[in-house]
């Protein structure tokens, strides 16, 4: 009987998290460069209530890089998950 053994590329796996950490990290760039052009425009055209923009803006940036650190941090998690069980399962499916 022959046994089949399935393996995932490396490859593969390498490329889709490059392609997920870059758009993660383009989407994060586009964010923060808006929230720095918010920043500029209520900065120089408000006179009434700066700090309470600014504050809010800052704590909206904060949170922004807190997701997204949470996000990656996820991604890596699982496809960490995905190689522990497929080597699970290569390595007991040759040994049964």
């Amino acid at each position: 009987m022959s046994k089949r053994v399935h393996r995932f590329p490396l490859f593969s796996i390498t490329a889709s998290l490059h392609i997920k950490s870059t758009s993660a990290l383009m989407l994060w760039r586009g964010l923060t460069q808006v929230t720095h052009i918010k920043l500029l425009l209520f900065f120089q055209t408000t006179r009434t209530g700066q700090c309470g923009l600014l504050h809010v803006l800052f704590i909206s940036r904060t949170l922004l890089s807190l997701f997204f650190s949470l996000s990656l941090l996820r991604i890596v998690v699982s496809l960490n998950t995905c190689l522990v069980y497929s080597t699970l399962g290569v390595l007991l499916h040759t040994c049964c």
